[in-house]
Formats: C-alpha cells, sequence, structure tokens
C-alpha cells in the first residue's frame, strides 16, 4: 500500500488487493491513513524482525515531519514519534514541538481536531489528551499533563457518565474516550479514570441510548455505532479494530478459549 515516496494509499477494491488508486477517500498521502500507518509499523517494529518495517518506517518519515497537520492527526504523530524515539533522539524535538501545536489549538482550553473547527470537537479519532499525556511522563512535562486534562474533563467525563447520550456515537469515538481515560488512570492514578474507562467500556456491552451491545460477543462483530438510540446494522474494520483495541484486556481473555487452528485462514496455533 506504501508508495515509492514513503506515501500510503488507503484501500483496497477486492479480495485480491489490487489499491485504490483514485478515491478522494485513498489517495496517497492522506493525513490520517499516513498518520495510522506509521503508528502501526512504530509499534511493530518492537514486535517483529521484519527488515521491510525498516524501510517503510524510513521512506514514511519525511511527510510526517515536512507536511502541516491538523492536530488530530498530530496525536498521531506523537505517538509514532515516542514509539521511534527509543531507537533515534532525532525524534524528540519533534515531539515537543507536536505536543506545542496541539496545546496551542484549544478553544477556552477545550483541544480541538483543527484550527477551524466550531463548537464541540468530534471525538472520532481524538486522540490528543492520549498523547499530551503519554508525552509528558517521556518529556518530563506536567504543563502537558495539565492541558489534556482541563480538555478531557470538559469533553469527555459528561459523555461518558450519561452513557454516550448523544445522536451519534461511533465505535472509534468510545475507543477515544476509554484511551484518554486508561492513559489518566496509569499516569495520575487517580481512580476516578478507572470508573471512567470502565463506563466508556461499558457502551459497548449495553450501557449506551440503545440500551443493547454493540458488541455481539457470540458472533465476534463490534457494530458501527448508534445512531438516534438504533445500532447500525453495519460492521466495519474500524470498528472492530477500536472496539478490540478498547476491549484488549476482555479481548485476549476471550481468545484464549479458541481453537485458532480452527478459526484462522494460516493454521496458527
Amino acid at each position: 500500500m506504501q508508495r515509492d515516496d514513503g506515501q500510503w494509499f488507503n484501500f483496497i477494491r477486492d479480495w485480491d488487493g489490487s489499491i485504490n488508486r483514485e478515491s478522494r477517500t485513498s489517495l496517497a498521502g492522506g493525513h490520517f491513513w499516513q498518520a495510522r500507518a506509521m503508528f502501526a509499523l512504530a509499534r511493530a517494529r518492537t514486535l517483529f524482525d521484519d527488515p521491510r518495517i525498516e524501510d517503510a518506517l524510513r521512506r514514511g518519515s519525511a511527510p510526517l515531519i515536512e507536511v502541516a497537520a491538523p492536530s488530530d492527526v498530530r496525536a498521531l504523530h506523537v505517538l509514532t514519534a515516542i514509539e521511534l524515539r527509543d531507537h533515534d533522539a532525532f525524534w524528540t524535538p519533534n515531539i515537543v514541538k507536536w505536543c506545542n501545536e496541539i496545546a496551542e489549538c484549544n478553544d477556552q482550553g477545550v483541544l480541538m481536531n483543527s484550527p477551524d473547527e466550531r463548537d464541540t470537537p468530534h471525538l472520532w479519532g481524538h486522540l490528543q489528551e492520549f498523547a499530551l499525556t503519554k508525552a509528558s511522563v517521556i518529556l518530563d512535562e506536567h504543563r502537558l499533563l495539565e492541558v489534556a486534562e482541563r480538555s478531557a474533563s470538559i469533553i469527555f467525563e459528561d459523555v461518558i457518565r450519561s452513557g454516550f447520550e448523544r445522536p451519534q456515537t461511533s465505535a472509534y469515538d468510545v475507543a477515544s474516550s476509554v484511551a484518554a481515560m486508561s492513559e489518566f488512570a496509569e499516569v495520575t492514578k487517580d481512580p476516578k479514570y478507572e470508573d471512567l474507562a470502565t463506563l466508556a467500556r461499558r457502551w459497548f456491552h449495553g450501557r449506551n441510548p440503545a440500551s443493547a451491545p454493540v458488541y455481539d460477543v457470540d458472533l465476534g462483530l463490534v457494530a458501527d455505532g448508534i445512531d438516534d438510540g438504533r445500532i447500525s446494522k453495519n460492521s466495519g474494520a474500524e470498528s472492530n479494530i477500536e472496539g478490540a483495541i478498547a476491549l484488549l484486556a476482555e479481548t485476549i481473555e476471550r481468545s484464549k478459549s479458541f481453537d485458532l487452528t480452527a478459526i484462522s485462514p494460516w493454521g496458527l496455533a
């Protein structure tokens, strides 16, 4: 999916893997898919001994550094750089620079997803508080944690406590909320945040406006979200991935009961 210049396409068209090179949401170099690909590979490098990963990261670094990006994308850049800094100190100044960009993009203390966003920021992919909190530990910069907590108290806490009582909520909205609260719990040791993370996770199991599970445990599927109190009949890749991340401990525990040789096309044990 990556071109020689380091930029990624976003979609394939079919089961044969033909790349969608024309659609607006798949054009090479799109902010979100460039950032998410780099973050995924930065994490993967610590797990897999595969030289292709290092090469892809090297080619994909320039678009992160050289191109301006909105704050929600910058959050992914920060998370990527945090992973990469263990191997290359070059990334530390970029973490500082990008965290400052994120902190400055606010409206009365609320971290916005872009300078053009108005009113309440969307929660889809909203990882700014999560990224700033991680960076605050690495940089030993308490100010970043304060910025993140102030914003989160306004945009996350009441929404989580209400069971995401909103006209529309996606699995990614909830996963972003879980990420922020879990990271606060880890860094501050304040039990309030672990309680909020737990409440947010329960959205998948029925603590929501539909009063029904968004995560079908028997089928192993996460619905795309809830619209006006109705659970979506669709279940896309993004929702299942973000649901698995939000429910990671539960997902790992549940997987122990699976016969992977029976369910995996690769016969993995």
